[in-house]
């Protein structure tokens, strides 16, 4: 298990998160890892009282509302308030869509081929004489990497299938026999098609997969980005006829320079063309309505209800912010001052007062001036004036946006724990990593040397 921390840096006013250290879990029922949990926090000297939020990746012995771990700790420190990685809810939508019987065949292709190539310097030699670009393999967690996969994939097609044609006429029964496979599956329209309409869709979603995964954002920012992309979706989906027309006119120009045929080489029964279509148009039809319209009817309704709990988390604190707290009455965030009663530090008229006080401040300022995130408007709050502000800001600046801070340290355990250090101690493997992810740190050798001296008497002949 990998553990991290989210906090707001006093002196600086940043958001940051920090990796702490792996731990070995050897029960992994939810009430034992809510106890290791909080053991760990404990033994790092840090007061729970003092925690505002809690981040998972989405495991139902983590996340579990009823007796996940977080059900385990909220039950103990209710104000630590579990909010589910926003930033793995984006890749559930992108899963959820690929669940398209099309998706997941182009999908499979393409994970086919970079194997094919990866696998066979003779192969790969073969690819790198049509093109300078190396295919991408398709991550199973990360869609970051997916995206760049797909792109690359559409990029080197027909490069792909030049390295392919090559090996059909030049290699063994097995090797002949899978690039003759990959060759049918690359020069089919349902192929072309489908790899083009993810090209298009996941560029909408790459930046926002990259922007959840920062660290100096909140809710309130994710929360409109995500809006922002739905927007999108929805234009699609009403303009779909004239968005997918330019689509398949690309499609189109792919397939004259592969020499495939415009044909549907797969038509369902219960698919049917109105009369009104002309006949020139059944292609372009029947693609729209089978892989087009589909993915993006899957994207907006996987992305409205996968984030509907975070859209609660920000109704609640999110209503403090300059943005939102010009729009409605004071009298709106009682419950939200009740909740966080014991973390103020004046009586609820005193904090409603404070509230009004806030309103009037930026009711006199221009909307496009705002503060776009919490940790911009907590640089803009007086602590002397407000107070209690200042804290309900704190808190929402600390509340975890994604867990992305403690999955990027797998990466750095893929470089340190290699098979030649299989072995390697709990606490080496930790030091050895809170080395790597924390680069910036200035590590002290005379301090170094300076406990490695005193830690046995034997060696006290190193002392500096």
């Amino acid at each position: 298990m990998a553990l991290g921390l989210r906090f707001a840096d006093s002196e600086t006013l940043h958001i940051r998160e920090e990796f702490i250290e792996f731990t070995i879990v050897d029960d992994l029922r939810s009430e034992s890892l809510g106890q290791f949990i909080l053991s760990r926090i404990e033994k790092l000297g840090l007061d729970m009282k003092l925690c505002r939020g809690q981040g998972y990746d989405g495991a139902p012995n983590m996340s579990g509302h009823l007796s996940g771990a977080q059900a385990f700790i909220s039950s103990k420190y209710p104000l630590a308030k579990y909010v589910h990685c926003i930033a793995h809810s984006l890749n559930l939508v992108l899963t959820d869509s690929s669940k398209i019987a099309e998706i997941k065949h182009c999908m499979m292709v393409i994970r086919e081929t970079v194997n094919f190539f990866h696998f066979s310097a003779k192969q790969s030699a073969i690819l790198k004489t049509y093109t300078a670009l190396n295919l991408i393999g398709l991550c199973e967690t990360r869609w970051v990497k997916r995206h760049d996969a797909i792109q690359i994939s559409k990029q080197l097609i027909v490069p792909i299938f030049k390295a392919l044609e090559e090996i059909e006429t030049d290699g063994d029964s097995v090797t002949l026999s899978k690039a003759r496979s990959l060759l049918n599956n690359i020069l089919s329209l349902d192929y072309i098609v489908t790899l083009i309409v993810m090209d298009f869709f996941l560029g909408y979603t790459l930046n926002l997969s990259k922007l959840l995964q920062s660290e100096n954002i909140d809710m309130v920012m994710c929360i409109q980005c995500v809006e922002s992309v739905t927007k999108m979706f929805k234009e699609i989906r009403n303009s779909a006829e004239g968005r997918f027309h330019q689509l398949f006119l690309e499609a189109t120009r792919l397939c004259r320079e592969l020499e495939v045929t415009l044909v549907m080489l797969r038509k369902r029964n219960f698919f049917t063309i109105p009369s009104d279509i002309p006949a020139e148009k059944h292609i372009e039809f029947y693609y729209r309505v089978s892989i087009f319209l589909p993915f993006v009817d899957q994207l907006i309704q996987s992305i409205e209800s996968r984030f509907t709990k975070h859209k609660v988390t920000l109704k609640g604190l999110g209503g403090i912010l300059p943005s939102f707290v010009v729009k409605q009455p004071s009298s709106d965030l009682k419950e939200l001052i009740k909740l966080y009663a014991s973390d103020l530090t004046s009586s609820d008229s005193t904090v409603m007062a404070e509230l009004e006080l806030w309103r009037a401040k930026w009711l006199k300022v221009v909307p496009s001036l705002f503060p776009k995130i919490a940790v911009q408007s907590l640089a803009e709050c007086e602590c002397g004036i407000f107070p209690n502000i200042y804290k309900l800001l704190s808190i929402f600046c600390v509340i975890p946006t994604s867990t992305a801070c403690v999955e990027r340290s797998f990466s750095s355990i893929k470089r340190i724990k290699t098979y030649l250090r299989s072995r390697m101690s709990e606490d080496r493997l930790n030091g050895l990593t809170l080395l790597n992810v924390h680069r910036d740190v200035l590590v002290s050798v005379d301090e170094i040397l300076e406990k490695f001296a005193i830690s046995s008497p034997r060696r006290l002949q190193f002392k500096v």
